[in-house]
């Protein structure tokens, strides 16, 4: 079977790699334009991806990843601002030590006895720290409890690595523009490029990004979900500052309409300003930047987006992936999470050796649902983000009185304000966002109540001694194990 990938960056390339390094007998072409250059702002990728990184099958490396793309570690993300009394959060990667369980009673325990909640999370104790699960000593970097984090990468980084690891499987790699996608009975036939040739096919994958290259001539029925996402535009920017120290996670501040994001890379800082252009638009954005670095910051460019997803990012013989398929506001790296759920989920139920057994329309069809319903939750999760009730501006006013919310939404703050969140009242599937994803968030916004949370105790019977000798022992724990972590800063100066 002969497939073409086109797109390349992180998810065109480590598609073409998982693929080409799955089923190896087939003929691989990857279709890359260099007339297309990357954001090149960093991108923060989630515990998913480093399951690639880790299983022995890909034979990769993690240490050998981690020098040669020049990330950074990243365990969690740390929101200013979000909620009515503009405290700051962190999102910690793998949840809190009892977000596994029915309920998550240490982080409710941690709210009900004043403790920090984010220490309740081993990558949120960390954090607060700026310490990462990495260790300097004796000349080298050892990295402990691997399960702990994720990265801070540059996507060309990241593309030119797995490029390089595809390349060895015999893929084959053109640098050409597509100007014509010749189609037949809803499949595509061949694709010709600026240069004239010509490249037949039986199955292509599109990584294209925004630009659609391949599945628009297929389905152009996209859902929408601007009603429920505010924000359309964003700014990348840079500008110089007397910070030092690098975090080992992303930043997310709130603005008058929107948030900026800061994500430490290996030489230098990503830096963006995601906003709405029902209130705000390219020079206001700008103003606003000045006056809360006190300088001017030096633009770069502008990116318009719209919040959306195909209806069916697996249409015919073409599968989109990526911003292909899903582009949203890019908060908690939600868009490189779908594309890994989706790459992980065609392999396991879809990809096989017979071209008729992966278009079989019951695979197709169950794929797209499945595809569909990680996408909507996600959208959900990004959602309840912006119900912490700030109203100091005429965008978070709107936010908070009069933008609609799902009903899934909905029901979650229900339950928050009421008995307290559980494991069932989230579907639980591969790549979901259970409440492990969601209870830090509401706790941070400020959804749990103390009130509430004594109550259910007190009608749980549960023993608070017990809770608080488990979290005293977590913490415990944490403190001996932070002493030998080493922050961000110390292990990248080491690298380099």
């Amino acid at each position: 079977m002969k497939i073409v990938i086109v797109g390349g960056g992180t998810i065109g390339w480590l598609t073409t790699f998982v693929m080409s390094k799955i089923r190896p007998k087939h003929q691989y072409i990857n279709i890359t334009s260099s007339n297309i250059p990357t954001i090149g702002v960093g991108e923060g990728i989630t515990g998913l991806f480093r399951r690639i990184l880790t299983d022995p099958f890909y034979e990769i490396n993690e240490y050998d990843f981690f020098v040669k793309t020049k990330s950074v570690p990243k365990l969690s993300i740390k929101f200013d601002g979000w909620n009515k009394d503009n405290k700051s959060f962190f999102h910690p990667i793998e949840g809190t030590i009892t977000s596994d369980k029915f309920v998550d009673t240490a982080l409710f325990y941690s709210i009900l006895k004043g403790y920090d909640v984010d220490d309740c999370s081993k990558t949120g104790f960390l954090s607060n720290r700026n310490k990462t699960n990495f260790q300097v000593f004796g000349g080298k970097v050892n990295i402990h409890d691997p399960g702990l984090h994720a990265y801070h990468v540059d996507n060309e980084e990241v593309g030119k690595y797995f490029k390089d690891l595809s390349l060895k499987n015999k893929v084959k790699s053109i640098d050409g523009d597509i100007d014509k996608v010749i189609c037949k009975d809803n499949k595509i036939k061949s694709v010709v490029l600026s240069s004239g040739e010509k490249i037949d096919a039986d199955f292509f994958v599109d990584c294209s990004g925004l630009t659609k290259v391949l599945i628009k001539h297929l389905s152009d029925e996209i859902v929408s979900y601007d009603k429920y996402l505010p924000l359309n535009e964003a700014i990348i920017y840079d500008v110089d500052t007397d910070e030092d120290s690098i975090s080992p996670y992303t930043t997310s501040t709130t603005m008058d309409s929107g948030w900026k994001f800061k994500i430490q890379k290996a030489e230098g800082t990503g830096r963006g300003y995601t906003y709405s252009n029902s209130f705000s638009d390219e020079t206001k954005s700008l103003e606003e930047l000045n006056k809360f670095y006190g300088k001017n910051v030096t633009h770069l460019k502008t990116i318009k987006f719209n919040n959306t997803r195909q209806k069916n990012c697996f249409v015919g013989n073409c599968l989109a992936l990526g911003q292909s398929n899903y582009s949203v506001e890019p908060l908690q790296a939600t868009g490189i999470h779908c594309a890994l759920v989706q790459l992980n989920d065609f392999m396991r139920n879809c990809f096989e050796d017979d071209i008729d057994m992966m278009t079989n329309e019951v695979v197709v069809k169950q794929y797209n649902q499945r595809t569909a319903k990680i996408c909507d939750d996600l959208v959900d999760f990004i959602m309840v983000h912006y119900t912490g009730g700030k109203t100091n501006t005429d965008f978070w006013k709107y936010v908070t009185y009069d933008k609609p919310i799902s009903d899934k939404v909905s029901d979650i703050l229900n339950l928050s304000k009421t008995r307290l969140t559980r494991w069932d009242d989230f579907d639980t599937y591969y790549g979901c966002v259970n409440q492990i994803v969601w209870n830090t968030t509401l706790a941070g916004l400020g959804h749990f109540k103390k009130e509430t949370i004594e109550k259910v105790f007190s009608t749980w019977g549960l023993y608070e001694e017990m809770l608080e000798s488990e979290l005293e022992q977590h913490i415990l724990d944490m403190r001996n194990f932070s002493f030998v972590c080493s922050n961000a800063k110390s292990v990248l100066e080491l690298l380099k």
